[in-house]
């Protein structure tokens, strides 16, 4: 649950320190409140981009080859968002303005800015150089700038500081308007009043908006992926339905122009079997024949679909076999109408037509 806080007003560093330190205290001890924390930036809400820099680099070199959000955070926001932690430390109480800089960084710089030595330990720089901070975690990379890969193909790195940290001459910059992340063990709905009191109560003046479940902003940032497919589906089962309907159109004319044929050989001793495997196997063919060209065609063209896809590539094995199998079933059952209608052929009437 989001709760976007704007202390403007709070222009000593000190105040507003004292504001945010208060205000968790008072959230996280709230019954139903898990984790709560504040943050300069959450996932898919905006962020701060800025560089990152290692020791002895210039940020003329390095400015968008090393695009980077960085949000300054408080103590509990990765358990309050459940991001893991896969190897160092998170932060803690004794991260302060008077202690040295540290860090948390994401799996992606770690991986690219220390590919042969381990992060822990290490020093990255911000504000082109003059912020240096000691590399003391590693965390899972999240989506935090959008859902879509394109949009964050520039800005590959996530970087976290502690807010307790933030110098006094950029705290009331940074913390200008902070969000506050709490996880609830049940809905979140349930403790958005007693939020609120709580902050009414430290600060009666101070306002409280933008109160809105995680939830919604990750269906806000999929809106328009959700309504292309949406549309894609529909034209899709129109299709279907259209195929389905043209493949049994023209297979009960098959059986209509060979009722004669298909006499003769009932009258010649042919089973009801042998005239459905007849109709049928003749569909068959060209379903196959259609299925592999169509498949041909769906895996050089879903590629140009792959920014609307999540959590599945444009290649999916599996998607393209369940397809496979349903249009071939459909197309079978356009298929088994008019072989059915085919075996109730009286022989000597089919003759009789001829």
């Amino acid at each position: 649950m989001l709760f976007a806080l704007s202390p403007g007003r709070y222009s000593e560093s000190s105040k507003a320190r004292a504001l945010y330190k208060e205000l968790d205290q008072r959230i996280s001890s709230l019954p139903g409140v898990e984790a709560a924390a504040f943050a300069t930036s959450v996932p898919l809400n905006g962020a701060t981009v800025t560089t990152v820099l290692l020791d002895g680099e210039q940020f003329t070199t390095y400015g968008e080859q090393r695009l980077t959000v960085q949000s300054a955070v408080g103590v509990d926001y990765f358990r309050a968002m459940e991001i893991p932690l896969l190897k160092g430390r998170s932060f803690t109480e004794r991260d302060t303005d008077k202690t040295p800089l540290v860090a948390i960084i994401d799996e992606n710089m770690a991986r690219e800015l220390f590919p042969d030595k381990e992060p822990i330990g290490e020093h990255v720089l911000l504000n082109e150089g003059t912020l240096r901070f000691e590399v003391i975690g590693v965390i899972r990379h999240v989506k935090h700038l959008s859902w879509d890969a394109d949009a964050q193909s520039k800005v590959r790195f996530q970087m976290y500081t502690d807010y307790n940290q933030i110098p006094d001459r950029f705290f009331a910059q940074a913390t200008g308007a902070m969000s506050l992340v709490v996880r609830t063990t049940s809905d979140p709905s349930s403790v958005v009043s007693s939020v609120r009191n709580e902050v009414l109560n430290v600060d009666k003046d101070q306002p409280v908006y933008n109160i809105k479940p995680m939830s919604d902003l990750v269906a806000a940032s999929m809106s328009q992926q959700r309504f292309a497919m949406l549309l894609l589906a529909v034209f899709a089962g129109v299709s279907l339905v259209l195929a389905s309907v043209g493949i049994y159109g023209v297979m009960s004319y098959s059986v209509t122009q060979r009722s004669h044929e298909i006499g003769i050989r009932m009258a010649l001793g042919a089973s009801g079997g042998d005239v459905v495997n007849l109709v049928v196997g003749q569909g068959l063919r060209l379903v196959i024949a259609g299925v592999a060209t169509g498949l041909a065609g769906a895996f050089a063209l879903t590629r140009v679909m792959s920014s609307l896809l999540f959590g599945v590539s444009a290649t999916d094995p599996l998607t393209f076999a369940v397809t496979s199998v349903v249009l071939t079933g459909v197309a079978l059952g356009a298929c088994f109408v008019p072989a059915r209608r085919a075996i109730r052929v009286d022989p000597m009437e089919a003759l009789r037509c001829e």
